[in-house]
């Protein structure tokens, strides 16, 4: 019986908002925000000195003032989940909707990268993605997200990212 009450209340609230809002196809055909899928590991942070890339946290703040989620997706497992947020706010990255760590040692990083995009794709517009590896490239492109490869430079992606966004009509031109 508590769980028919706790269901009645939720529906109390949920149905007058569906009813302000225009009904439920306009909750379920609300645009969904867009984002971009940044890896970690040699794409903005440089293993054997554990520096950030130059021009790597300026980018991605000017990407998150532009009004794009930022997505960390890196093959790092789990347990450095909070060494890496960390790193990510003492280097004074942004501090992004999503930071996915690989929970599942035994699965690869391609196919995990894979599977967790498809899931991403369900909530967010992902718009690009950013890593360093063949694998990174091949799961961006099977998911239908533009790749940009981190060797090409900060400065550079910066500029690609620019021409993206206004071709998409996500940002206007010269922001």
């Amino acid at each position: 019986m508590k769980n028919r009450s706790a269901v009645c209340c939720i529906m109390s609230i949920v149905l007058p908002v569906i009813c302000i809002y225009g009904g439920l196809e306009f909750i379920l055909s609300r645009p969904r925000p867009p984002a971009a899928i940044i890896d970690i590991d040699s794409t903005i942070y440089i293993p054997r000195n554990k520096k950030p890339m130059k021009g790597a946290s300026e980018t991605l703040r000017w990407l998150d003032n532009c009004g794009i989620n930022i997505i960390y997706l890196t093959g790092r497992l789990a347990h450095r989940y909070s060494k890496t947020r960390k790193w990510l706010q003492y280097y004074d990255f942004p501090r992004g909707s999503h930071l996915i760590l690989n929970k599942n040692k035994d699965e690869s990083s391609l196919n995990y990268k894979i599977r967790k995009i498809v899931e991403l794709q369900r909530d967010d517009t992902i718009v690009f993605g950013v890593g360093d590896k063949n694998k990174d490239f091949h799961a961006y492109q099977k998911c239908g997200v533009v790749a940009i490869p981190a060797h090409i430079g900060w400065d550079e992606i910066r500029e690609v990212m620019r021409n993206i966004l206004e071709v998409e009509r996500i940002i206007p031109d010269n922001h």
